[in-house]
């Protein structure tokens, strides 16, 4: 069995890029609390085992010139950072949502 180490670098990057531009925008220094650190490794181990259980490969889909396979890990890394973000916001309390999931009792 081959393991493909680039694929999930390439979540890590996509979940690093999603931080850097939470952190340069609204959310700003909250990137560094313990809440979002805990996200961010929640959907490190989500990627790596999305990457896993599709046995996605590197060079399996290639598309014109580059590899589309890092490409959809990247958007493992991306996309589960805002889901893991918003079930986040959805179990806050503090957080009030346009259907009034989590208001206050």
């Amino acid at each position: 069995m081959e393991t493909n180490y680039t694929l999930y670098l390439a979540v890590l990057l996509g979940a690093v890029i999603y931080a850097i531009c939470d952190y340069a925008g609204k959310v700003g220094n909250n990137v560094l609390t313990k809440k979002y650190i805990i996200a961010f490794f929640a959907n490190l181990t989500a990627g790596a085992g999305l990457i896993w259980a599709t046995e996605l490969k590197s060079g399996i889909i290639h598309i014109g010139w580059f590899d589309a396979a890092k490409v959809i890990a990247m958007l493992f890394g991306i996309t589960g950072m805002k889901l893991f973000k918003t079930i986040i916001a959805l179990a806050d309390k503090n957080v009030k949502t346009k259907i009034g999931i989590n208001e206050k009792p």
